[in-house]
């Protein structure tokens, strides 16, 4: 593919993930979101979807740092 239909398809999985995520599919958001390239909206997606393995495989990928990951852990818990 050339890159302007990549960024094409990147901006169609975003715009899906936002429609997705605005009806309540949340988890299918995330998938949308991080095939789309947008992990901190896959990120958020995953939180809202209480899908703890996917939001803390993202949160590794964003390198996110162990206070900022401590801080997600407290708060995915007290949505379990």
């Amino acid at each position: 593919r050339s890159a302007t239909e990549k960024q094409k398809m990147e901006k169609l999985l975003e715009l899906y993930g936002d429609y997705l995520s605005d009806n309540g599919q949340t988890e299918e958001a995330g998938l949308a979101y991080s095939r789309a390239g947008n992990d901190r909206k896959a990120l958020e997606a995953y939180q809202n979807s209480s899908d703890w393995r996917m939001a803390f495989a993202v949160a590794r990928k964003l390198q996110l740092n162990e206070a900022d990951m401590k801080q997600m852990a407290s708060e995915m818990m007290d949505k379990l």
